[in-house]
């Protein structure tokens, strides 16, 4: 083929001080591409190569007429093209689809696609490091290896890659709706570190207010060498920050980590009369003998104002802010508490932004989370613990009422506000969920995806089962005693009314306590401008008003509450399930007092349950107390702070507890493979084989850990782990026991055995040579903590493993899976065995599919 050809030579002068804002000025751009599209994807589907039949997406190399075979195109073939940039913007110009007509047949998920741009980029110096910026692209690849591209168009995914002599490669692999654009830039760098200051998480510096928080800032490591004994240094000229020093052992090569640095005003600032709205911190990185300079910009603003806050994730340790909007006229008073209000921001909203949509209240603190990103979770999975994390941070800083405490959103975040709100419905007093969107395949149907095509139902149903706590219609019976206010636009065609009405309509013929106002010529995000308040959409009167007048019922007389996965939530009100009979089906408690020495309960799926004394105490006398438990009578005699347990055996209940194994599955200790990300990890890379693949593979899914979950994970390799971090953190292992240590160690303890030959699941043997494995388990080492093993019987299907991330939602990974490499042609139609661990951590048929 012809190959499209971009030199530059770039001379940098020497110094030992580099401002960081001058790298990324002056970008290579390459003007000339080859484009191919579009093919049809599913909705929340990864790992597809649509390339296969040329190579697949690491190996083409392209020519102008090469053909692939897609269904959305005349004749089912579309060919490489050639394509310009129009203003440093590459169109795919895909050709004669008849974009109507597929519209016309899938709703608008028939629109979305994936395309390909490739070009090739001459380099004539040396080796070296260069930055790229591929915005509004998933992910492109750089001499046949991936790396993440700025999907959203953020500008901030800055990614390091290797510069070879000669000839370097270039795909880039869009997706999007009917004909995407995007754009790629080229930064080469002759410097060790880049601090990026487009992706800051910094908190805002109140006047008149000490400030003792976080700062967040990626460094990227453009070297091909680990650099040590990094020294941060965080000041300012004015000397209102203490000047802070840290050091880091090390950082391995072209890694990007979003690293924590302390931020402190010291005693002068609270005295201080500063006008200016920015205040400029100055932060040093001194790494071999360089030093490298970035200022960063703190937004400074009175209390009143809408501002940010920065903590510490328990999560990962990294930097997340929530925005709060004080009370109106607000000061501190030890006698009075004011109500919060957790508002959830829409997709691409920042949560600064969905903060300043509301007017302050006189009676109530407005907070909005973040989600981890604008785009994050869907508000679920670690949206959903971002949240409840924000809501105790906000309750231990703020005087807040505990029994006032509300949940609204908007769009993605009023989908949020149902999946938060019926999940945890014992933490709100009411909810209002806005424009929000009920669950995945009712907003986004997944009916396009491989997966759904060419997987067996039975496979198909142990995803769904992972799956199905997103459904907000599974859980309405949750908000028995959780008074709901929902807004809708009739004109939305960004969420239609129908998600809304369905909702209500559940919830009505329930009997629940519900209000449905469908403010009619109303689109998505609108406003009444006769109306006070804020955007109407969000801050409603109406809405407002509805939530002002209620108040947390925490001891309710009837509590009805549904689970399908313990691992999300397994306590509501004074209601806390222990173990299901069987795993991620339907459990169901409804709970009543009868009178203040009965209870009368009925239990669906329920091994273990048990009554917590906090409410107890408030509804029930001590002394003789009778249980009617599925219609079974049991009585006891119950004193105040004693929890009531209650356990099945041989298909009757009585009280007590069942035995526990060494291994159980527990709330904290129970799958599926997500699981294992909600509580401090690290990656471990093998060292054994194959050492340069394991590494790249955990590099590449930290920085989409950065880049989508405004993460940090600490990358070691497998000789660098200690006993401490053995106890302290859950283990993500890259590599088998051919060529991860770590995995060889603990080979003989896991139930799911690899050799060159096939794979072990319990004791069934699974021959293949290239079988691809992802398994949790707790740790033989550390019961306590996870290890997630990602390998393969072959170094390409340990890739295949390696390279399937689960940081995002609707992936609906159990607890394991075994796979082949028509992985990246059918999805979930690939599987060869999956399904989820028994109560014992054991293999069991009744939970595993295998084909």
């Amino acid at each position: 083929m012809r190959s499209f050809v971009l030199t530059l030579l770039l001379c940098f002068a020497a110094s030992s001080l580099w401002a960081q804002a001058e790298i990324v000025k002056h970008p290579i751009q390459i003007s000339d591409w080859l484009a191919v599209g579009p093919f049809s994807s599913g909705s929340r589907e990864r790992g597809i190569d649509f390339l296969l039949e040329h190579g697949g997406e690491a190996k083409i190399q392209p020519c102008v007429g090469m053909q692939h075979h897609s269904f959305l195109a005349p004749g089912g073939v579309v060919r490489w093209h050639k394509t310009t940039a129009i203003d440093g913007k590459i169109p795919l110009a895909y050709k004669n689809v008849n974009w109507e007509a597929l519209q016309e047949a899938w709703g608008w998920m028939g629109l979305a696609n994936v395309g390909y741009a490739y070009a090739e980029y001459q380099h004539l110096g040396t080796r070296q490091v260069a930055l790229i910026l591929a915005d509004k692209a998933g992910c492109f690849y750089w001499n046949g290896r991936p790396f993440p591209g700025d999907v959203y168009g953020r500008h901030y995914v800055y990614v390091p890659v290797m510069l070879k002599p000669g000839n370097n490669r270039i795909l880039v692999r869009v997706g999007g709706w009917k004909e995407p654009k995007f754009s790629f830039k080229i930064f080469p760098v002759s410097v060790a570190i880049f601090i990026n200051t487009f992706d800051l998480t910094a908190p805002d510096l109140v006047r008149r207010q000490p400030l003792d928080s976080w700062l967040g800032v990626p460094v990227a490591v453009t070297s091909e060498r680990p650099l040590q004994n990094i020294t941060i240094t965080l000041d300012d000229k004015s000397g209102y920050l203490q000047p802070i020093r840290l050091s880091i052992r090390n950082l391995l090569p072209l890694t990007v980590q979003k690293l924590a640095i302390p931020i402190r005003t010291n005693r002068s600032w609270p005295k201080a009369d500063f006008a200016a709205d920015t205040l400029w911190a100055n932060l040093k990185v001194e790494a071999d003998g360089q030093k490298y300079t970035a200022r960063i910009p703190l937004r400074v603003v009175n209390f009143q104002q809408p501002h940010r806050v920065t903590y510490l994730s328990d999560i990962d340790s990294s930097v997340q802010y929530f925005a709060v909007l004080p009370p109106k006229n607000f000061a501190y008073d030890q006698e009075k508490r004011y109500a919060l209000i957790l508002s959830a921001h829409g997709a691409s909203v920042e949560a600064i932004g969905q903060a300043m949509a509301y007017e302050p209240k006189d009676w109530a603190f407005i907070v909005a989370a973040t989600n981890r990103r604008p785009y994050g979770f869907d508000w679920q999975d670690w949206g959903r613990l971002d949240v409840l994390q924000v809501l105790q941070l906000a309750k231990s800083i703020y005087p807040i009422d505990s029994d006032r405490v509300y949940l609204t959103g908007h769009s993605m975040g009023g989908h949020g506000t149902w999946h938060i709100g019926l999940h945890h419905a014992d933490q709100f007093a009411a909810i209002a969920p806005s424009a929000g969107w009920d669950s995945f395949q009712f907003y986004v149907p997944l009916f396009l995806q491989k997966g759904e095509i060419f997987g067996q139902p039975q496979m198909l149903a142990i995803r769904d089962a992972v799956l199905q706590e997103e459904r907000a219609s599974v859980f309405v019976e949750n908000a028995q005693n959780l008074p709901v206010y929902i807004l809708q636009g009739s004109e939305d065609d960004e969420v239609p009314p129908t998600h809304a009405r369905h909702l209500f309509g559940l919830l009505k013929r329930l009997g629940y306590e519900v209000v449905y106002n469908e403010v009619p010529g109303k689109g998505h995000w609108w406003n009444v401008d006769s109306l006070p308040g804020g955007t109407s959409c969000v801050d409603h009167p109406a809405l407002m008003e509805f939530l002002r007048k209620h108040k947390l019922n925490s001891a309710p007389r009837r509590v009805v509450f549904k689970t399908t996965d313990l691992s999300v939530n397994n306590r509501l009100y004074w209601v806390q399930i222990d173990r299901l009979q069987k795993l991620y089906q339907e459990a169901v408690v409804t709970a009543e007092i009868n009178n203040e020495h009965e209870i009368e309960i009925s239990l669906q799926n329920v091994a273990q349950v048990q009554f917590l004394p906090e409410a107890l105490t408030r509804l029930i006398q001590p002394g003789k107390l009778r249980l009617i438990v599925n219609k079974q009578v049991l009585t006891t005699r119950w004193q105040r702070e004693n929890r009531i347990v209650l356990s099945l055996h041989n298909d009757r209940y009585r009280l007590g507890t069942l035995k526990q194994g060494k291994l159980t599955k527990t709330p904290a200790l129970y799958g599926p493979l997500r699981q294992a990300y909600f509580t401090p990890f690290v990656f471990v890379y093998g060292t054994k084989e194959d050492a340069n693949q394991h590494l790249h593979a955990a590099r590449i899914l930290a920085e989409e850990w950065w880049w989508r979950g405004n993460g940090f994970v600490t990358i070691l390799a497998d000789t660098q782990v200690t006993p401490e971090i053995i106890q302290k953190y859950n283990l993500i292992l890259f590599g088998g026991p051919r060529s991860n240590f770590l995995t060889q160690r603990l080979q003989d303890y896991l139930p799911i055995k690899i050799s060159n030959e096939g794979v072990t699941l319990g004791s069934f043997p699974i021959p293949g040579s290239d079988l691809a494995v992802k398994f949790i388990y707790p740790n033989p080492l550390n019961p306590n903590k996870f290890v997630v093993v990602n390998a393969g019987t072959s170094p390409l299907a340990s890739c295949l493993s390696e390279r399937l991330s689960l940081f995002y939602t609707g992936v609906g990974f159990p607890d394991f899976m075994i796979f082949d490499l028509s992985f990246k042609e059918k999805g979930w139609g690939s599987m060869i065995a999956a399904g989820f661990f028994d109560q014992n951590w054991q293999v069991a048929k009744e939970y595993c599919v295998v084909r």
